[in-house]
């Protein structure tokens, strides 16, 4: 038998029409020239319409041998089921097999357990399963691991010390992040021209570097916070020495080159020193893009 495409039956008398419905269920349409059409059949007195995909076809039923009705998937799943032998394993393999082919994966998994439950040793489930014969039981491939002593880290099956091991560097890997980010964060935190602000944050950095084991926090803070008062009072002591006329024609901005702060050292679980660098931002200046700056005092 062969099966042959609805297109190719145009020439034969057959009306084709193009069809916006869709194939629910494929019966089979057996000629008498020995091809076969699968589609959706109704019969329609003296022909039979078949629908397959976006093809309708008519068929006169001077021309068919016979029509096969097909079974939906479900009732032949429950056809298939009822026919076996519940009491062999080979048959609810053979089953499950017939499922998988079909999609339908828990099933297979049922039959097979289903084929476990007759002959606990039927060695084509088992190895279907992953099954492995450890120390004269039938066990998976994680539970032999289990067995043998491993530990599972991280989807990994790893001896209890290297689990220890690699716990302990991840948690000094986000350690190390933290102590990054957050004095990153407090050194931006003491750009402010008040100096009482300066001190809270000093202060506040102190405290950051002895809860997370920075060995030089002092230095650290005692150098940002140097770098800042020292800029401020630079700052300061320039307004109070000119007075500056304005024009203002425009907007300009001076940035001085960033500053780096002197490195950071951690010493971690394992007594490795870490260096982190920390970069002060650049000052911003705004102000006109002309200006007559006159010393105080010089004149009027």
């Amino acid at each position: 038998m062969r099966t042959v495409s609805l297109v190719r039956f145009a020439w034969m008398g057959m009306v084709v029409v193009w069809t916006a419905a869709a194939t629910v269920q494929a019966d089979v349409v057996h000629l008498k020239n020995g091809s076969k059409i699968e589609g959706q059949v109704t019969d329609l007195g003296d022909a039979y319409q078949i629908v397959q995909f976006s093809v309708q076809l008519k068929v006169a039923k001077d021309q068919v041998e016979k029509v096969e009705a097909v079974k939906s998937p479900y009732e032949e799943y429950l056809s298939r089921q009822a026919n076996m032998d519940p009491n062999q394993p080979e048959s609810h393999l053979a089953f499950g097999n017939w499922c998988l082919e079909k999609g339908w994966k828990d099933k297979y998994v049922q039959a097979l357990y289903k084929a476990l439950q007759i002959d606990s040793d039927f060695l084509p489930a088992r190895k279907a399963l992953g099954f492995e014969k450890f120390k004269g039981r039938w066990m998976t491939p994680d539970e032999i691991k289990f067995e043998e002593g491993f530990v599972k880290y991280q989807d990994r099956w790893v001896r209890p010390e290297r689990a220890e091991d690699l716990a302990k560097r991840e948690a000094e890997r986000e350690r190390q992040i933290t102590v990054q980010r957050g004095l990153n964060r407090l050194v931006l935190k003491m750009a402010t021209p008040s100096e009482s602000e300066r001190q809270k944050v000093y202060e506040e950095m102190l405290e950051f570097g002895r809860q997370y084991g920075v060995m030089n926090i002092e230095d650290i803070a005692g150098s940002a916070r140097g770098y800042y008062d020292g800029h401020y009072a630079v700052q300061a002591m320039i307004e109070s020495q000119y007075v500056t006329l304005t024009v203002n024609v425009g907007q300009g901005e001076l940035q001085q080159p960033i500053r780096t702060l002197p490195i950071v050292q951690t010493i971690d679980a394992f007594g490795i020193l870490h260096t982190v660098s920390i970069q002060l931002p650049a000052m911003a200046f705004t102000g006109a893009s002309s200006t007559i700056v006159v010393p105080a005092g010089s004149g009027s």
